[in-house]
């Protein structure tokens, strides 16, 4: 692999051998690039990549915190990558559905899949109130300093 194949992936992993850099950076089997739509796709995600991935990965050298975030943010691609090796190397449409699907896997990870709405808390009865503030006017203030 070419140590500047993957600048951000490599500098958030500290090795272009780490196991995540390598399945990032590789094509694997060779799934995506077999078809003319997959190899249309990494010239243009690269033509990209690269316009501002040596920054990204300059960032992360130099704040270990950044590097962190990005090895965080490049987690939801890994299991991208597990839908796409499912794509069959001869169809042109089974590498182009899976990619479909692996972008909004992608997508939903990074997003974030819409929540159900949690019910509000119930309302407090009405002589609740009451009890509470006799309950604690019989408990002392021991905040008080003492006579």
């Amino acid at each position: 692999m070419d140590d500047s194949a993957c600048l951000i992936a490599t500098a958030a992993h500290g090795t272009e051998l780490a196991p995540q850099v390598q399945a990032l950076c590789g094509d694997g089997d060779g799934t995506l690039l077999a078809t003319g739509s997959g190899s249309a796709f990494m010239s243009a995600f690269s033509a990209a990549y690269y316009s501002f991935s040596p920054h990204v990965a300059d960032l992360e050298r130099e704040y270990p915190a950044f590097r962190q975030a990005a090895a965080a943010a490049i987690a939801p691609m890994l299991h991208a990558l597990h839908v796409e090796a499912l794509a069959d190397p001869s169809s042109e449409e089974s590498v182009v559905l899976h990619g479909i699907a692996a972008l909004l896997l992608v997508m939903g990870l990074y997003v974030g899949l819409p929540r159900p709405e949690r019910p509000s808390p119930p309302e407090p009865c009405a002589g609740a109130g009451l009890r509470q503030s006799a309950h604690a006017a019989a408990i002392p203030n021991i905040s008080r300093p003492l006579p």
